[in-house]
Formats: C-alpha cells, structure tokens, sequence
C-alpha cells in the first residue's frame, strides 16, 4: 500500500537519478523518461555544456527550481548538521597547484591542448569516444605526477618533448606540485619534520604526532606514487586500502589506524575506502586525485568527519591549475549545486512546506492579486485531492 524510499544522494550525477527515484516510488508522477528529459533534464543540463551562457545557466536554474517545487511535498530531508548539533566543522580547501616545468611539458604532450581533449567534435562512434577517454586518463596521470604519464609514451614523445630519461629519471617529489603539497600538509600535521635541521629535535613528537590523515586517491597508481616518493624514504608509517585489498581485510585496516596513533597515514582509493568506514581518528583529508560523481568525493571526506569525531576537520583539494582539473571541480560544483537546488535545505522538515506553495505546486497561481488570494485560501487538502486523482486515477487511494 505505500513505497518509502531512503537515500543519502538522490542526486549524484545526472537529475534523471531522480526521475527513476520517483519512477519508483509514485510511477507517472513526473511522466515518462522521455517526457521527463524534454521537461527537465534537457534544460537544467544546458546550464553544463562548455560555452553555455549566463542566460543558459540561469535557465538551467529555474527548471532546477520547478522541478524542487513539484517533488518537494514528497521529500523530508535530514543533514548531519541538524541532526548532530555538536559534530565538529569540516573546513574544505582547494589548493590551487602551479605545473612544474616537466610537468607542463609532459601535459602539453599528451592533451595536444587540454581544450581539444575536452571540446570532442567531429565523427560519431566508439572509437572517438575511447580516444577521449584515453586522453582524459593520461591528463589525470601527468596531473598527478608526470612521471606515471610518461611511462605510457613512446621514446618518439620523449624525445619530442626533451625527455629521454624516462619516467624514471622524474619520479621524485619535485616534479609533482601535488606531492609537494601533501609533504607540506604532513609537516603541517606534525606527521613530517618541517627541515632536516628539525628532524632530531622533533623525533619525539614524530613518533605520536598530533593528527592522522587519510590521502585519497583515483588510482592504486597515484598511491604507489605516495608511497613510493613521499612516504617510504622519509620512514613514515602508514596503510592502505585499495582494490587489492580483501574486503574481508579492509575493516581490519580500518579499525588498525583507528586504534593506533602511531599510525599517521591511510591510504585510500575513493571508491574502496570512500563508502562504509568509520576513520575518525583522522582530522586531515587530503585528495589526491578527484571524481567525476562530487558525491563520491563528499562521502569520502565524510569517513572523518561523522558522528565520533571531536575535531574540526581540514578537507585539502589539491587542484592543478590551467588543467583539465579546473573543469572537472566545474563540473563538480554543477552537479552539486543541481542537487541542492532540485533537494534543497526547505525540505529540511514538513512544517516548512507552505500552504500556499503546495496550492502553487499542483494548481497553479494565475491572474491578479484577487485571483491569487482567492486560490491560495481554497483548501489544499482539496486541491491535492483533486490533483491526485487527475494524475493517478485512484490507483493509490488507502
């Protein structure tokens, strides 16, 4: 007789996500998948296309709104902050990154131009697209650190570009600004002494600092990178959680860093380590890399921060600038900011739901002040009898 639904993201990556919730939960309600991607899809995506105008993103935001308005009286949405009054701050920094010199050449490289790699034109078919995908991939290595782009380019590349020594011959800290900025947050953290001069003063402190951090990563590639450049000559401790983990193990590497201070640094691959752990021994989160689905990147930096932690939590972005890494976080705060305008903060409880907004909803207020008053002081049980059984026929009468 009734459907509930329950859902930390009813939107992640594309507003269809909730057309299929409600597909569900009241089918027809918001029509047909076709109807629905004519209503609102189409027009709320046109506010993400490159190029689009500020005309064409504030239409975008408008359909967001009208679909808010039509799902609203069937969505009650509860945040941490309401529901844990006393859960410490999360603190989110973007770490705007300058390319290193071989960085940008190995960039330049393999994107021909990152606008060429992003704006794909010309045919159809399944081999532009895997060329673009491939494109992309390389972008997030030499983002990350040139030297993993360049174990994937021939000696011709390599010599074009000036640099026959390899990946090899570029795999250190130096050559990767993010790196740079990860080994200046652990000496921030006390994990890390800030010069050599301080390291035998400080061992006493090295040896329990006063903050852990997870590192999160896209790719097992990038954690190599970590542990390979940063951790492992500096004698840091520390554990991983990537793919190759057994899911049995994986809670056991959990509760191991959170019970152990002595444990500074966990490493963790978004989609392994960035659903369904409890990491509040951490304070830090720094990425590394970031996804496409910003949902993903929110309930990884949520493994630190929730119910448990005492301290406020510092989120480091580490962002490359004039890379594709701009566009990405771009498209990030699109997706977010459709989420928050289709789901927003006024559906925190029923009692905010507005008599004349719910007449509104179904009914429509047309005319002058005259006419508006008198609609919206027409019953809205009433009216939202009237409409349900216009949509629904009966068909879902108790």
């Amino acid at each position: 007789e009734h459907r509930l639904i329950l859902t930390g993201t009813p939107i992640q990556n594309d507003v269809l996500e909730i057309w299929s919730l409600f597909d569900f939960l009241m089918p027809g309600f918001l029509g047909d998948r076709k109807d629905f991607g004519k209503r609102f899809r189409s027009g709320v995506n046109a506010g993400r296309k490159q190029g689009s105008t500020k005309k064409d993103r504030d239409a975008s935001i408008l359909v967001a709104d009208q679909l808010h308005k039509q799902i609203s009286p069937f969505v009650l949405r509860r945040t941490k902050d309401q529901v844990l009054k006393d859960l410490p701050s999360k603190i989110i920094q973007d770490v705007l990154l300058e390319m290193s010199p071989v960085q940008r050449r190995v960039y330049d490289e393999v994107s021909g131009g990152v606008d060429q790699c992003l704006s794909v034109q010309g045919g159809e078919g399944g081999g532009l697209a895997k060329t673009f995908a491939s494109n992309v991939h390389q972008l997030a290595k030499a983002c990350t650190h040139p030297a993993l782009a360049l174990r994937g380019m021939d000696p011709e590349a390599l010599k074009r570009i000036g640099l026959e020594g390899g990946a090899d011959a570029y795999d250190s800290v130096e050559h990767s600004p993010k790196l740079v900025a990860l080994v200046e947050v652990l000496q921030q953290c006390g994990i890390l002494a800030a010069s050599t001069e301080d390291e035998d003063d400080q061992s006493s402190d090295l040896n329990s600092p006063a903050h852990q951090i997870l590192v999160f990563a896209q790719t097992k590639a990038a954690l190599d990178a970590v542990e390979r450049c940063v951790l492992d000559p500096r004698g840091i401790p520390y554990l991983r959680l990537d793919g190759d983990v057994n899911p049995e193990r994986r809670h056991k590497v959990a509760m191991e860093f959170q019970r152990d201070p002595t444990i500074p640094v966990l490493l963790l691959t978004t989609r392994v380590g960035g659903l369904g752990l409890n990491l509040t021994a951490a304070d830090t989160v720094f990425f590394l890399e970031h996804d496409w689905n910003p949902m993903m990147d929110m309930q990884a930096m949520d493994r630190a921060h929730r119910l448990g932690q005492t301290s406020t939590v510092n989120v480091f972005r580490a962002i490359v600038k004039d890379t594709y890494e701009e566009r990405l976080m771009g498209v990030q705060r699109f997706k977010v900011g459709v989420a928050e305008t289709v789901v927003s903060m006024e559906n925190a409880s029923v009692k905010t739901l507005n008599a004349g907004d719910f007449v509104d909803l179904f009914g429509g207020r047309e005319g002058g002040d005259g006419v508006a008053k008198k609609k919206a002081a027409r019953s809205v049980v009433e009216e939202l009898e009237r409409n349900w059984e216009e949509v629904y026929g009966g068909q879902y009468d108790a």
